[in-house]
């Protein structure tokens, strides 16, 4: 794999394309690319090539065949993060006061520390992750929850410091933060939220369409207007297109990623599913 920032899935235009990092839209006028398998594949931001860059420069990018999920779109501070970054934003880890009450000292030169990860969608991110800081000098062990979003990590304190740890996780588009029950219960809320709001769509959605093809099931009985009857088709299909797309995009993308990574899953026959009704009702409208 080479690395430089455009797109393993191709949409409707070029303003469509996805992000190969994050899954956002990428702009007409963004020239961010990263060339993988010899193909150049297209990125959002800085940010994004940045991560993508780090990824695939330590021989992980597997990731991106094998995640259920897309990831983040990372921290503008993330964009200048590489693995021995020169970045301030995790030195204050490395004070007395913050080592004394994070770190644990497991033996005169071995510690350990409980992180809370935000950012990890699948089990391709913890695959990532443990990789990633197994790299590291000094780094003993590392254990990824995916589910509570928190890691362990032990390292040797000569060889390694908290603060390049925390920076080599950022350097790959996922926050690193001290753990704690609290922050913890928040970034599972955040992930059930967005969620909430999949649902949310999915739900005002069907109640739009349940409530036009009344209309169209009346219309059949007692007589109605081509005019009326063509303008309440092209509103369900106006309303379900969010429908597919946004709160269906969990199943289409992990349907797309196991395909291409020939692993298919559960999302497949649900994408399948989705496509093909969808598609029967665009033919008849």
């Amino acid at each position: 794999m080479n690395t430089q920032p455009a797109s393993e899935r191709s949409g409707a235009a070029n303003s469509a394309l996805p992000c190969y990092h994050c899954g956002l839209p990428v702009a007409d006028e963004t020239h961010y690319r990263i060339v993988v398998d010899n193909v150049a594949q297209p990125l959002c931001c800085p940010g994004c090539q940045a991560v993508a860059e780090t990824i695939i420069g330590s021989g992980l990018g597997n990731y991106y065949r094998y995640r259920e999920n897309t990831g983040g779109r990372p921290t503008i501070a993330t964009a200048n993060i590489n693995t021995k970054a020169n970045s301030n934003e995790f030195t204050h880890f490395d004070r007395l006061d913050f080592s004394a009450r994070w770190l644990q000292q497991l033996s005169d030169e071995l510690v350990q520390c409980e992180l809370s990860i935000g950012g990890i969608h699948c089990a391709a991110c913890v695959w990532l992750l443990e990789r990633h800081l197994m790299q590291l000098p000094g780094v003993v062990a590392v254990q990824i929850d995916f589910d509570a979003q928190r890691g362990s990590i032990r390292w040797h304190s000569p060889q390694q410091r908290l603060s390049d740890i925390c920076n080599c996780i950022a350097a790959i588009g996922y926050q690193p933060q001290p753990y704690s029950s609290a922050r913890s219960e928040q970034l599972q809320q955040r992930e059930q939220r967005q969620a909430l709001r999949r649902l949310g769509v999915a739900g005002i959605g069907m109640m739009q369409v349940g409530m036009l093809a009344l209309g169209l099931y009346a219309g059949a009985l007692d007589g109605i207007e081509p005019l009326y009857r063509n303008l309440l088709r092209w509103s369900s299909f106006i309303a379900t297109v969010p429908v597919l797309l946004y709160a269906g995009q969990p199943f289409l993308s992990g349907a797309w990623r196991g395909l291409r990574a020939r692993q298919p899953g559960m999302d497949v026959p649900v994408a399948v599913a989705l496509l093909l009704a969808f598609a029967a009702s665009s033919w008849a409208t």
